[in-house]
């Protein structure tokens, strides 16, 4: 009788894991304790024991390496000699929690970055606090904008200017600060940085930014300690 070979749990909070490769061969003969393939959990990087021998059977619609499978899936069979095995493997289940890492293919999104030539290289013009709130308020870009102030300071005038005309922002010497597309490529995310993010998040919006000081008087503690310095010897 075929024996299942599954995603195995490695961890109380582990549901899922990434086959990452198998380390046998279709057809190849595994004996108890080779390792069978390896698995990326949200903690690290495993290789698998094989509990049981026979030769190893991967159907074709088995997971790939790369996908997420979820504890508990068969991915493949171990099979006595002369056995024939099962053409097929029982459909995954949805993962619960893809949390950003599905398996499609990555896709090219362009991602539009602001390159804007400054009056200074290097740095952001100057503006004023109210002329830079204003700004956010209407949504107006003012990085590049040529101001009207002394020393080319940005004033309110110039942000209600742009928001009036509608039109882009004018850098030194006339000509409108270039926007250029840049192209990304978007990539699932691995289960071990998934579970970074999910932590750091959790940490940020859970625990409270504080940072507690306090004042101790330990007059007491150092004169215990100038007592307790002096050491008998023993012979």
């Amino acid at each position: 009788m075929a024996i299942d070979v599954v995603m195995p749990r490695l961890g109380w909070t582990m549901e899922e894991g990434t086959l990452v490769e198998w380390l046998k061969d279709p057809g190849d003969t595994v004996e108890a304790g080779d390792l069978l393939f390896t698995v990326e959990s949200d903690k690290a990087l495993n290789e698998i024991e094989s509990m049981d021998a026979g030769t190893l059977h991967i159907p074709s619609n088995a997971p790939a390496a790369g996908d997420v499978v979820p504890v508990g899936a068969v991915i493949g069979y171990l099979l006595a000699e002369g056995e024939q095995g099962p053409q097929q493997v029982p459909a995954l289940p949805t993962p619960s929690s893809a949390g950003g890492a599905e398996s499609s293919p990555a896709s090219s999104t362009p991602m539009a970055a602001a390159s804007a030539s400054s009056p200074t290289a290097g740095k952001s013009p100057a503006i004023s606090p109210r002329a830079r709130k204003l700004a956010k308020e209407l949504g107006v870009s003012w990085e590049g904008l040529a101001g009207s102030g002394s020393t080319g300071r940005i004033t309110e005038d110039d942000i209600r200017a742009v928001a009036a005309s509608g039109s882009e922002p004018q850098v030194e010497g006339g000509q409108p600060a270039s926007t250029e597309a840049i192209t990304g490529e978007r990539t699932p995310m691995s289960p071990i940085r998934r579970a970074i993010a999910e932590r750091l998040s959790a940490s940020h919006r859970d625990g409270a930014p504080v940072t507690l000081t306090a004042e101790l008087d330990a007059t007491a503690l150092v004169e215990l300690r100038e007592q307790a310095k002096p050491c008998p010897a023993f012979n």
